[in-house]
This record gives C-alpha cells, structure tokens and sequence, in this order.
C-alpha cells in the first residue's frame, strides 16, 4: 500500500528478479486503486490481472501451467485474493505478511499451492492474519495440520503433510516484523521451480 511495482522490483526487496533469473518472466504491477493498495472485494483490479495475463500471453512465451503471485503487505492481500478468484489459472502463491483471501460467502475457484510468511513481530498486520491465511490454504488443500517435515534447514519453513498431490502449503514465521525477509527471494524460487 502507498508504494509501486518499481520499489518491489528493488533491492528493497531482495531484488527477487536476480534470484529467480532468466527462469521466469516477472511483472511488476501497480495497483489502480488510490493510494496505491490492490482491491481485495470488487473486481477491479483481478480484472487488471487478467487483462494483464492476456497481454503476456500474446506477447510472450508464457507456460500458462506456471504461472505465480507474490506479494508483500496489501500485495500479499491480493496475492490471496487472486489466488481464491483465479485458482484456476495461478498455479502457486507466495504471500508475505498479509492475509486473507476474504471469501464474503462464495468458494474460491480451483487450488493453488502456497508458500507464506509473516513475522512474529509484524506490528501492521498481526500474525493472526498470516495465520489465518496458511490454516485457510491447508484446508482448501487437504493437509494434515498436525504434522510438518522441513523442506530446507535454509529456512525458517515447514510444510505440512498430506496434502492432495502437487498442492503443498509450506509455513514460515519468522521473528521480524512488517518486512521482507532476506530468505524469501530464495525460499521462494524454491518453490515456485518446483512446479
């Protein structure tokens, strides 16, 4: 919220785009909304998102079975959002220190995987809300919550076991607060080749 698709392509956030290479094609989006927070209840920015697909698609070389949200914030919100509205079409998310998606009485569309974290310490959006969110996608996703193995000693991550096949939900709470953590651009790309 309040920032653009510049700043998240930055350093600031552990320049994700040098860490997932030539492998993937990143876009980096603005928000229509004013200021500038991704729209969590109408339509107007996941329509956005798919005029957007649309216009990658025709323009480049894009594995349409590939195809992944992140986001940090009010970008993790949406990441959530798009994933309930366009599970049909993202094939994994990677939210960080948001929340969500906020159903509002209707079933989200398809499945995705999901790669979360929130730090414990985040004092603009409560880890409840990040909590929420992985309790959320673990129950879309057929997994046992009592049971985690550790994906990597990398990082601060577990992931829970007996979820219906290719739609893993991994967990990482770490101790910072309202941040982007410096493992998440690795952490991510982990998952994310993993499909």
């Amino acid at each position: 919220m309040g920032t653009d698709g510049e700043l998240f392509s930055s350093q600031f956030y552990g320049n994700l785009g040098s860490t997932l290479g030539d492998e993937f094609i990143l876009v980096y989006p603005d928000a229509l909304g004013t200021p500038t927070a991704w729209d969590m209840q109408g339509a107007e920015d996941t329509d956005f998102f798919d005029t957007l697909l649309d216009l990658m698609s025709t323009t480049y070389c894009i594995d349409e079975a590939r195809i992944f949200a992140t986001g940090h914030s009010s970008g993790g919100y949406f990441t959530n959002t798009l994933a309930c509205q366009r599970g049909d079409v993202l094939r994994a998310i990677g939210p960080v220190s948001g929340g969500g998606p906020f159903v509002f009485g209707t079933t989200c569309t398809g499945q995705v995987a999901a790669w979360i974290t929130h730090g414990t310490a985040d004092e603009t959006v409560a880890l409840t809300n990040g909590e929420s969110s992985r309790d959320y996608w673990a129950e879309q996703n057929g997994c046992d919550v009592t049971q985690t193995t550790v994906p990597s000693p990398d990082y601060p991550c577990v992931e829970y076991t007996g979820c219906d096949a290719g739609f893993p939900v991994r967990w990482c709470e770490h101790p910072g607060g309202h941040d982007w953590p410096t493992f998440v651009p690795q952490g991510l790309y982990d998952f994310f080749a993993s499909f």
